[in-house]
């Protein structure tokens, strides 16, 4: 209890209608100090559960403003990714006004973070369809084992692709000597799907490493 208020019983029965006063704005003035603390958030815990389910349907309705890297993060979609270098990509994440903001709880992020939505069924169990995912820009070195955003420049044809897949080197046969020739494998994590093998004159270029999957 609030000791600014201790005695509160005593003082009521000789002055109610003072005592009532007194205890009314004691007790605003704490809740408008609580609830104007941390303006770019914080978090209220009360004891009391009438006094928590009247806060919580105040709340409704309440939208959350996105803020940058802090509650939220830019969406880069699939497209986006196909059709754009990496030097576009930086351009992208710099256009505040055509960049979607997400709002994702866990924050403050780094700056290096976006959001893409999975499409299909490839990296099930892990990642199902439509689910947002958290990458990393790629900061180069080893990818090897890890699940990256990457973009193939010549796939099925000439028409960019961008997916999200298992990266892991390795080697293939050419005519002149098996095993030579270095390729990447692209693999999903759900085993009806075949892998992809990118050779050097494929145009890969990886986007992102994954950092995690949002939970739905």
């Amino acid at each position: 209890m609030d000791k600014s208020i201790a005695g509160w019983g005593a003082l009521h029965k000789k002055d109610p209608g003072r005592t009532a006063q007194r205890i009314d704005a004691i007790i605003k003035d704490t809740y408008r100090t609580l609830m104007t603390r941390g303006q770019k958030g914080c978090y209220v815990y009360f004891v009391d559960g009438e006094t928590s389910q009247y806060f919580k349907t105040q709340m409704r309705g309440v939208a959350e403003e996105p803020i940058p890297f802090v509650n939220a993060l830019p969406l880069l979609t699939l497209r986006a990714a196909a059709d754009s270098s990496y030097a576009q990509l930086e351009g992208y994440f710099s256009d505040s006004d055509g960049v979607e903001w997400v709002l994702v709880g866990g924050g403050p992020f780094p700056k290096d973070r976006f959001l893409v939505r999975a499409e299909g069924d490839s990296m099930q169990p892990m990642i199902q369809g439509g689910q947002l995912c958290i990458f990393r820009k790629d900061p180069g070195g080893s990818r090897n084992g890890k699940i990256v955003l990457c973009r193939i420049e010549r796939f099925a044809g000439d028409a960019p692709v961008a997916v999200i897949k298992r990266y892991r080197s390795a080697r293939t046969a050419n005519s002149d000597s098996i095993g030579e020739a270095q390729a990447i494998v692209l693999s999903s994590l759900n085993e009806r799907h075949e892998d992809i093998v990118v050779t050097g004159g494929d145009g890969l270029s990886i986007v992102g490493i994954l950092d995690r999957v949002i939970p739905r």
